[in-house]
């Protein structure tokens, strides 16, 4: 794609700077814009292949790790790596964490500091998918039902109400609100 790129810039520009002499045609061919115009475009193309193809890659690489083997503090540094590119899979990486914080909530043999920093970020991840996606309401339950787990339920209400706003016949919303209320003792 990129040599039939540079054919056609070359094409239309010998086509432009033709002369003629006689029955003769002469083509003069100017290379001066030919090494900045490459290396442009080898910039432009390597840019695209980072942003479009690599940082994807190494943002699922960081995320298959974080939900493999390895300690908690290895598989969580993997999960804030996949986290930090900010690209395409974004979403899964967010549920994935959701899963990997109920898992270390649930083990017993973590220390409450590790627990409270990895359902700290894992809210703080939740609350921001609720922020890029305000007309879904899976983000929502998701946080809601999380804060719920930990204890928050007026935290968690607000955003279980905001669930049930965008989806008001969904069950799963429904539920998740009995339950919240029921806790709560209302």
């Amino acid at each position: 794609m990129f040599l039939i790129v540079l054919a056609y810039i070359q094409f239309r520009h010998l086509e432009s700077t033709k002369t003629e002499v006689g029955l003769a045609t002469i083509r003069t061919i100017s290379w001066h814009w030919l090494l900045p115009m490459t290396i442009l475009i080898i910039g432009l193309l390597g840019g695209s292949l980072y942003y479009f193809n690599l940082k994807p890659i190494l943002a699922n690489q960081a995320l298959i790790k974080g939900r493999t083997g390895g300690t908690v503090g290895d598989r969580f540094n993997n999960f804030q790596r996949a986290l930090a590119f900010r690209t395409l899979g974004l979403e899964e990486a967010r549920e994935q964490l959701l899963g990997f914080a109920w898992q270390v909530i649930a083990e017993p043999q973590l220390a409450d500091s590790t627990k409270s920093l990895v359902a700290q970020v894992t809210v703080t991840e939740l609350a921001a998918a609720v922020e890029a996606s305000p007309l879904d309401p899976r983000p929502a339950l998701f946080v809601g039902g999380f804060l719920a787990r930990l204890g928050r339920y007026d935290e968690a209400l607000t955003y279980l109400k905001r669930a049930e706003t965008l989806s008001p016949r969904k069950q799963h919303i429904l539920l998740e609100l009995v339950n919240v209320y029921k806790q709560k003792g209302d």
